[in-house]
């Protein structure tokens, strides 16, 4: 548990705070919450943790579960909403013809 707590945290904090700071913060707590409360404070804080992951865990489930059951829907499709005869395909309609140019010998004469 201690290295999950660690795995998750260091990374964040580990670029805001130097091991110095580290110290200084566990003095802190120490003189604020003595010797005997430190370990039921780090078992509530494991605790806390603890919940946190298994809500996190269930919430994940649920997103897939949910995932996976709009794949279904999408997959297995009645076979009646399929059409029973293709679209006709349109008649072909002949491109527009281009103007006929002149020539550069009648353009000349005009």
């Amino acid at each position: 548990m201690g290295s999950y707590i660690r795995f998750m945290i260091q990374p964040v904090l580990a670029s805001f705070l130097a091991p110095m700071d580290w110290g200084i913060i566990l003095i802190i707590v120490i003189l604020l919450f003595g010797p005997k409360k430190l370990p039921e404070l780090a078992r509530g804080l494991g605790r806390s943790f603890g919940e946190f992951r298994k809500a996190k865990d269930e919430i994940e489930k649920e997103f897939t579960k949910a995932i996976h059951q709009e794949e279904d829907k999408t997959i297995q499709k009645p076979v009646g909403t399929i059409a029973a005869t293709p679209a006709p395909i349109p008649a072909a309609v002949p491109a527009p013809r281009p103007a006929a140019r002149k020539s550069r010998k009648t353009a000349k004469k005009a």
